[in-house]
């Protein structure tokens, strides 16, 4: 099996829940690489209300007990292996509430009873940290310059940088969680972003660059959703590498969503392969030919866990109309 398993493969196990196929992706994958992808999608159909087909609920316990025994056992790795316990132990965790006596009621009637032993098998999973339920902040963020709202994750600040730069830098508006210590120090400095160097404002951003934030890109474009998003695709990024993309629909609007994996280093220029760093998740939407780009970006021990808000947040987006 390749190194990453083929991102239309990954979509289509992924749209179709199918839990047992990716087990098996899991269980016969020659690095840990490819079972991380296993594990982030196996984490998307349990969270994902919006799929296609129901899975089996049990089924998906003992898979992800199964993986957790599997990075328990082995000491090789490195990152990865860590990030596939992690995630297996919270995606556990959350369906330990999902077990309602509706969905017991529903695996029974498929000749699969709920045994004490599977109630073990949701508390072997138990992570150590208390899950932190998706919250969002109690007013919307609401940009009228560039044509859009929305409410971002409760507690996070919001940088927005003035015209002259967002060509530069790439972003008109993050939101970033919140942090502590020097990285917070950092973080106040962009308060006053207007009056800050542009190299000073990249020398911050670096250093920001393992906090997770929300990325906003809004530019002036042309052609079709599917004509841009087939423009991206030749780029080239050699440091970020696609998983999986598709299309869908948010608050009306026709969307296209995309996973991608970032290598940040400064030595990631002069090694041939670096492990990925950080993980992206981004969704963009096109109205009267402005482009709306946003995307969670975040180290990978933290993507699991800030996917529910960045989800919960992308689905109160709303294009703001302008009267002509």
């Amino acid at each position: 099996m390749g190194k990453i398993i083929d991102e239309h493969v990954l979509a289509e196990m992924t749209e179709t829940s199918d839990v047992r196929g990716l087990s098996e992706v899991f269980q016969k994958a020659e690095n840990w690489d490819t079972r991380e992808w296993a594990v982030v999608a196996l984490g998307h159909i349990c969270r994902d209300k919006r799929a296609e087909i129901d899975y089996n609920k049990l089924e998906m316990i003992k898979t992800l007990k199964d993986i957790v025994q599997v990075c328990e056992a082995e000491r090789t790795g490195g990152t990865y292996r860590t990030a596939c316990l992690e995630n297996a132990r919270m995606f556990l965790e959350g369906l330990r509430e999902k077990l309602s006596p509706t969905t017991e009621e529903r695996n029974a009637s498929a000749n699969e009873p709920i045994s004490s032993s599977d109630v073990g098998i949701v508390e072997s999973g138990k992570v150590e940290l208390e899950e932190k339920l998706p919250e969002l902040a109690t007013k919307a963020y609401i940009n009228e310059k560039l044509r859009f709202s929305i409410i971002p994750p409760k507690s996070w600040s919001i940088v927005e940088f003035p015209s002259r730069l967002v060509s530069i830098l790439g972003s008109s508006v993050i939101f970033y969680a919140p942090t502590d210590g020097e990285k917070s120090a950092e973080l106040e400095k962009l308060n006053n972003v207007e009056h800050i160097e542009l190299g000073a404002i990249e020398e911050i951003l670096d250093s920001l660059c393992y906090v997770p934030s929300v990325r906003f890109i809004v530019a002036d474009t042309w052609g079709t959703l599917d004509e841009i998003i087939e423009k991206s695709k030749s780029v080239q990024q050699p440091f970020v590498e696609a998983v999986s993309e598709r299309k869908m629909t948010v608050n009306d609007l026709v969307a296209y969503e995309y996973i991608r994996t970032l290598t940040h280093s400064k030595y990631a220029s002069f090694v041939s392969k670096l492990e990925p760093t950080h993980m992206i998740k981004g969704v963009c939407f096109l109205d009267k030919g402005k482009l709306f780009d946003i995307s969670l970006i975040a180290p990978k021990k933290d993507y699991a866990n800030l996917l529910p808000v960045f989800e919960k947040s992308i689905q109160t987006f709303h294009i703001i109309e302008i009267n002509e």
